[in-house]
């Protein structure tokens, strides 16, 4: 009985392995570790900027190497991020390119040119080529006071900017992107930018996994009940195991 379970558990092993659900399957599971990996870098992103942006003593003259070292580890997880926001976009292109399907293509097409034509992703694209081709960009860590319109009280307001007249003297910045540099009238906030960025990109892979999964529905459910029989006789085995 042992050994014609294991053959059973065996022989739907080989079958699964066969199925066109399993390969569509792990392919969205690698896109979206990619995804995951963008997340968490900017989650990284913005726990930098809020410690810079919560710890008012930071300003002080006398701390001058913990900015030092906040301002060179911001720098650090931005990277990061900004790899991220390529290394996804090219995994989708290989997505895409191994399914060759039409109907996705079709049902992306209009999300993928919104996208394309956003001067915030453009932006981020293009810094990504900055940051590997030019140098890293000159953070600007601001310090300002607000006066509140209520009670007349001042607060005290720091962020993190990128420097809009060192990115300018660059020559390589596409048109999309100038112009994005160009609006702004002072430097440009780092934590508008990523926000912006992310909620874009979580709306369209939002989209596009539930394209991928329209499609192939019937694929991704075959591999799936193959996957709960095999789930049964592995927790039968045991079951038996256990009661000898």
């Amino acid at each position: 009985m042992e050994n014609q379970s294991g053959k059973s558990w065996l022989n739907l092993f080989h079958k699964h392995e066969q199925l066109e659900g399993t390969k569509i399957i792990r392919m969205i599971m690698q896109l979206g570790d990619a995804q995951y990996i963008l997340n968490a870098n900017y989650k990284a992103v913005l726990k930098a900027i809020n410690i810079y942006e919560q710890d008012n003593t930071i300003a002080y003259v006398d701390n001058r190497n913990k900015l030092s070292w906040l301002l060179r580890e911001f720098l650090r997880v931005f990277h990061n991020y900004l790899s991220s926001v390529f290394t996804l976009i090219e995994h989708t292109y290989v997505f895409r390119k191994k399914l060759a399907n039409k109907q996705l293509d079709i049902k992306c097409e209009e999300e993928v040119k919104k996208l394309k034509a956003n001067e915030c992703v453009v932006f981020l694209k293009d810094l990504r080529t900055y940051t590997q081709h030019c140098g890293l960009p000159l953070i600007s860590a601001n310090f300002s006071f607000k006066k509140s319109d209520s009670d007349g009280s001042t607060s005290f307001i720091q962020k993190l900017l990128l420097k809009k007249e060192s990115m300018l003297e660059w020559q390589n910045w596409s048109t999309t992107s100038r112009k994005y540099i160009e609006k702004h009238q002072e430097d440009i906030e780092l934590k508008d930018v990523a926000s912006d960025y992310q909620k874009l990109i979580t709306e369209f892979y939002d989209k596009f996994f539930r394209h991928v999964s329209s499609l192939y529905a019937n694929e991704i459910n075959e591999c799936l009940k193959i996957e709960s029989e095999m789930l049964k006789i592995q927790e039968e085995r045991e079951k038996n195991s256990a009661s000898v």
